[in-house]
């Protein structure tokens, strides 16, 4: 766990130094959690849009696994590890009305059950094309600047298989384009992580 977030701390560095350079942080990731640390490296009011088949909204009370990287948005909303996240410069969790949840499809009972009772906008991958506008739209007035993170297994494992965690009924390769270019005409995205 410390480790982790000994990672966090230093992707944060990395993307605040690269947006004061005026570059556009794009983070390759071999896992979410880095998700924390470009969350950080950016300030706040950042809004998330998280495309991923997971809800990745687990918390050390409600995993079936104890994998950390589910624990992800969990922790990036204020829901768990927050001394360790408070340990990363300018880290402050992101409220639950500037995030979008993308593509989730493959929850445990107490992360779904969690969701439900959360702010938090969800899409389903075969509303997503439809409902985007509406949703991007709708936006909070005072979110000003926007993260995407991207986990390769929002893919549908027909289109390659991102990892072992990859679930059916995700995205075509075509579709995710179009969704990730329509989301960069309406929001001002200023870092992406690709995990």
């Amino acid at each position: 766990v410390q480790t982790s977030f000994e990672l966090m701390r230093a992707v944060a560095e990395q993307v605040r130094a690269a947006r004061a350079a005026g570059r556009f942080p794009l983070v390759l990731s071999g896992n979410c959690l880095a998700a924390v640390g470009v969350i950080a490296g950016l300030g706040q009011p950042t809004g998330v849009v998280w495309i991923d088949a997971h809800g990745d909204f687990n918390t050390p009370q409600t995993t079936m696994s104890g994998f950390l990287d589910g624990m992800t948005l969990a922790t990036a909303t204020g829901r768990c590890w927050m001394e360790l996240a408070r340990s990363i410069e300018e880290f402050e969790p992101v409220p639950d009305k500037a995030v979008l949840l993308i593509g989730a499809r493959d929850l445990d009972p107490g992360e779904g059950a969690a969701l439900a009772r959360s702010e938090i906008v969800r899409l389903a991958v075969e509303s997503a094309p439809d409902e985007i506008e509406r949703v991007l739209h709708s936006r909070p007035p005072t979110i000003e600047k926007f993260y995407i993170h991207l986990d390769l297994d929002a893919l549908d494992p027909s289109e390659g298989r991102a990892n072992g965690y990859a679930v059916r009924g995700g995205f075509s390769n075509e579709n995710l384009q179009k969704l990730l270019a329509k989301i960069a005409s309406h929001l001002p995205v200023h870092a992406l992580t690709i995990a």
